[in-house]
């Protein structure tokens, strides 16, 4: 097996998987959605809430907003560790927010400038635990409105909820362009290039050059569109095939975690189920199955 990185850069890696079964790289996947932990909010203390917004809208909101985890991996237990006992303070932090729009009166009325609250008002009591993202809007609070509030954030998986999920992580085989334009009436390429226009420049560079061959597509592009032409505009002129040997797969973090290390984990995560299975197959070929 070889692993090649394609782009990293800010949320994304994008990473070329070759001599690797699919499935393999499917288990990546999966694992890396589902069961790669990150920090998230789980409860949620209302000690005051006269704002338009439900306790419960208010408690959902929160629980979407993405928490730095990377350190928290180290700091905090799993789930199924605090199961038993999840006042541990190994189990949990808190996250405080306080927020008012202040109001004077105007006659009947109150009156005075609205506020917005933000994922940046929450303030935490551990720094490696905090939302990575300052400016996610939580409630909009009228002259007058006040909220304060508590909550508890923990390490969970995405099979639980999709607040924990790290990210999401697509998988496919891996694109290539085979092209012939030799033989080709001037009309019909033109007719073929205008279909692929929004594809990759160097598919419709190597078309216009009226030669043959294959090209990999590496970029990441949707190559839908080239499905669409080979069947339409472009019959007998390109074809697109996938080839099963080697795959594309592409991990986009919420920013919870780094994609690179969403993949280290569900890759951790992968070999720790393989040795498991490996030792109870062990067991049971010996006899010493209970």
């Amino acid at each position: 097996m070889r692993i090649r990185i394609l782009d990293k850069g800010g949320l994304t890696i994008r990473l070329l998987v070759e001599n690797a079964p699919p499935g393999f790289v499917n288990a990546i996947r999966r694992l890396a959605e589902s069961n790669v932990p990150v920090m998230a909010v789980d409860e949620v203390m209302f000690l005051e809430n006269n704002s338009a917004m439900y306790d419960e809208i208010l408690a959902h909101r929160l629980g979407l907003i993405p928490l730095t985890s990377e350190k928290a991996l180290e700091k905090y237990k799993r789930p199924e560790e605090c199961m038993a006992e999840p006042n541990q303070p190994e189990c949990y932090t808190m996250l405080h927010l306080e927020a008012e729009a202040k109001a004077e009166e105007c006659g009947e009325e109150k009156c005075g400038e609205p506020l917005i609250v933000y994922s940046g008002n929450l303030v935490s009591e551990d720094p490696d635990v905090k939302p990575v993202y300052d400016n996610m809007p939580i409630v909009y609070l009228a002259p007058g409105q006040k909220i304060a509030l508590e909550a508890r954030a923990r390490l969970g998986y995405g099979k639980e909820h999709a607040k924990w999920m790290p990210g999401i992580a697509v998988s496919k085989y891996l694109p290539v362009i085979e092209y012939d334009a030799r033989l080709v009436e001037d009309r019909n390429l033109e007719q073929c290039l205008k279909c692929i226009s929004g594809g990759s420049r160097e598919v419709i560079e190597a078309l216009r050059s009226r030669g043959r061959g294959e090209i990999v597509l590496l970029e990441d592009i949707n190559t839908s569109i080239y499905d669409y032409c080979e069947r339409e505009a472009c019959k007998g002129i390109l074809r697109i095939r996938r080839d099963p040997g080697r795959l594309i797969l592409k991990v986009e973090s919420t920013g919870a975690l780094p994609p690179e290390r969403i993949v280290i984990e569900a890759s951790k995560l992968l070999e720790e189920r393989a040795s498991l299975l490996l030792e109870e197959l062990g067991k049971v070929l010996k006899g010493d199955e209970k």
